[in-house]
């Protein structure tokens, strides 16, 4: 496959998801005044469980139905699960506005953001299918913006729940923006056959178990760090983690559904397709990293203010495993495409084991939250690294077997 054209594709969809990320960074600063850092860390709370809880809503058939291959099939099992789905946000929509001022209004706005998420999935991975990759990346921005808007907006009526709201009606934006621009399908929708439902399912099903220990492994430290060390430490580590990790959850997603679309299509040229990947991942990690381990506490310091110095030497601990697990998430995929369904849960326990034992360890012994992180950062990476070996052993056998 070009090069050229390949990067093209990627800079299609990467563009608008690089503006968005771009809003979010100049606007963050204002967050972090108008908001303390146990505040941060509440917010950044509600955002893991509306994460854990989407992942049972379809069991991340959203993230593997393009692997029926045929577009009719695919449409069929598209427009067939976003009834079903409308359905519940709308449900949804109005138990939180008969219960925001409630216990229930918390519970409603976890279940809407969990909804829309998946929303989202679909419909981003359908336009990504047909290759409308900018409108992908217009719908982030609009996400962004509106998110941004509401939460400087809604700061002085609601507290910490204003950002909740501003995700929550952001979301809900994105997920209109991405349905209005797929109203012109208008092709003959065939059933999948069995054996192409069961494909969806196993992936699904991999795919599920894989982000549930995900979200584990991300809660896991921050329950750690809320309970043993400090609430305020709680929201110094959400903010670190939020920056270091957020070109991972935008921009590195983006490319590896360009990847995931490509190898789908063109088994042939997986080796080839995998190496540009890696090559332009590892050329934006560098560019993105780097800085952040060099000067982080200065760049936090500087730009979200001096209560969040501290957040910024967490940032600069973190940002090795944010290096490797950028370029490593790129590909991370390639197993779902070779039908080793097996190695993403394997590899996602793994993390989860592996983060249970350093919080354990650091409780025990009576670890600093510095000595708590190295550690963490270390499994981490080493975790990264194996999956990166392992991705491309699995594009090898794609090669040979195509």
């Amino acid at each position: 496959m070009n090069l050229k054209d390949y990067f093209s594709s990627i800079l299609s969809l990467s563009a608008g998801n690089g503006v968005a990320q771009l809003l979010s960074l100049l606007f963050l600063p204002i967050i972090t005044r108008l908001y303390s850092e146990e505040e941060y860390g509440e917010y950044s709370i509600f955002l893991q469980l509306s994460i854990l809880i989407s992942i049972f809503i379809a069991l991340r058939k959203e993230n593997t139905f393009l692997l029926i291959g045929k577009y009719e099939n695919i449409l069929h099992f598209y427009r067939s699960t976003e009834k079903i789905l409308i359905l519940a946000l709308l449900i949804l929509f109005l138990l939180g506005l008969m219960f925001y001022e409630s216990d229930y209004g918390y519970v409603t706005n976890v279940l809407l953001a969990a909804c829309s998420l998946v929303l989202i999935g679909l419909n981003s991975n359908i336009l990504i299918f047909r290759e409308k990759y900018i409108h992908v990346g217009i719908s982030e921005i609009l996400n962004k913006s509106i998110f941004l808007l509401l939460a400087f907006s809604f700061y002085k009526f609601f507290g910490v729940n204003g950002l909740i709201y501003g995700y929550v009606v952001a979301l809900i934006f994105k997920f209109l923006y991405l349905r209005l621009k797929n109203l012109s399908i208008n092709k003959k929708f065939i059933k999948p056959s069995d054996e192409q439902i069961n494909v969806v399912k196993k992936s699904g099903h991999s795919v599920a178990i894989s982000h549930l220990l995900l979200s584990l492994t991300t809660l896991i430290p921050m329950f750690t760090i809320n309970n043993y060390f400090s609430a305020e430490q709680l929201g110094l580590y959400a903010l670190a983690i939020g920056v270091v990790f957020l070109p991972s959850s935008i921009i590195s997603v983006n490319i590896g559904n360009i990847y995931f679309e490509k190898i789908i299509k063109n088994k042939k040229d997986t080796i080839d397709i995998l190496g540009q990947t890696v090559l332009i991942a590892g050329c934006m990690s560098f560019i993105i990293f780097v800085p952040i381990f060099l000067f982080g506490p200065y760049i936090f310091a500087t730009v979200f203010g001096s209560n969040w110095y501290e957040a910024g030497e967490i940032a600069k601990i973190i940002s090795i495993s944010g290096f490797f697990g950028f370029v490593t998430s790129t590909i991370d995929r390639t197993c779902l495409v070779n039908k080793n369904n097996l190695h993403g849960p394997l590899w996602h326990g793994s993390r989860v084991l592996g983060n249970i034992i350093v919080c354990y360890g650091t409780i025990i012994y009576g670890l600093s939250i510095e000595s708590f992180l190295w550690i963490t950062t270390f499994v981490w990476t080493a975790l990264y690294l194996a999956d990166f070996l392992f991705q491309i052993k699995y594009a090898k056998e794609i090669y040979r077997k195509s």
